[in-house]
């Protein structure tokens, strides 16, 4: 970052408004997350030259359509490398830290004057994401996170299911002992979560969890596979509609997987493994439509 550039990472910066309210007082409308809210300046005078303007990128997308986005309020632009490949890389991370749900539009202008850029390299960067099954384009509406149906996400967990398994057999085989001490480091931030719950921490670091039980098999097409399956559900966070003693019974089986890892048991292992598989299938099944999901054909659920 160029010395004395404004801090382009911080939200909303710079951003707000100097006016006078109905007592001639100056106040500065400054944007929060929770909409506009008066801060009084005494000593300062509207009319006056150097009064602040609008001017953030930030204040200018969010107020294009005088409407709050969820998505623009996460997004953090960075202006180093090339624009489209930061455009890329921070939606990504937005998506798949669950804090837009599926459906959740993306405006592609707005986008574009948070960046600072033309619409060309946002357009680029979701046909990108598009490609990834994060985002898709709906004719005459635009660009929103992807949405799946139920049978249809149920469908990639177990494809998810499948694929962890084929990596378990492999990397329980090759696993070294800085493998063993990366998946006991994973494990217990999960465990931290049980009591400091937190749905999209626990999503994060079960990803890692899991990644750190299938890496050491060493098979980087598979881990891609794997990987890319796991990001197309990340957005759903199913995690965040489970009663707590689900969520005990889950952490036991991360814990039953862990053990077994460790004594290097892979029949065990892929046992646990599976039966963790199919208590998530069960969490598909019951997840609520308001979690991003669309209507199954026909109406029916699995």
């Amino acid at each position: 970052m160029v010395a004395g550039s404004p801090d382009v990472r911080r939200p909303f910066p710079h951003a707000g408004l100097l006016t006078s309210d109905r007592s001639g007082r100056s106040v500065l409308y400054r944007q929060s997350g929770l909409g506009e809210a008066p801060v009084t300046r005494p000593g300062t005078d509207d009319r006056r030259p150097g009064v602040q303007k609008p001017c953030s990128p930030r204040y200018r997308a969010r107020m294009s359509h005088g409407r709050r986005s969820a998505l623009l309020d996460q997004l953090e632009p960075r202006r180093t490398g090339s624009p489209q490949q930061a455009i890329l890389d921070e939606l990504r991370r937005v998506i798949l830290d669950g804090g837009v749900p599926p459906g959740t539009p993306i405006p592609l202008a707005e986008v574009a004057a948070l960046f600072g850029v033309s619409p060309i390299p946002v357009r680029e960067a979701l046909k990108t994401l598009v490609g990834e099954n994060l985002v898709a384009h709906r004719p005459n509406a635009g660009y929103v996170v992807a949405q799946l149906t139920r049978r249809e996400l149920a469908e990639i967990y177990l494809v998810r299911g499948v694929l962890e398994s084929a990596a378990l057999r492999a990397a329980i085989e090759t696993a070294t002992q800085d493998d063993v001490v990366a998946a006991r480091e994973a494990h217990a931030a999960l465990e931290a979560l049980q009591t400091d719950w937190d749905p999209r921490s626990y999503h994060r670091e079960s990803r890692h969890f899991h990644l750190a039980l299938i890496m050491p098999c060493r098979m980087q097409r598979l881990l891609r596979m794997f990987e890319s399956a796991w990001n197309v559900t990340e957005p759903f966070q199913p995690m965040r509609w489970l009663e707590p003693s689900a969520r005990e019974h889950l952490h036991g089986e991360h814990t039953a997987m862990l053990e077994a890892f460790v004594a290097r048991d892979g029949d065990v292992l892929l046992d646990v493994a599976a039966r963790h598989h199919q208590r998530l299938e069960s969490v598909i099944a019951v997840l609520p439509e308001r979690a991003g999901l669309l209507a199954d054909p026909g109406g029916e659920d699995i």
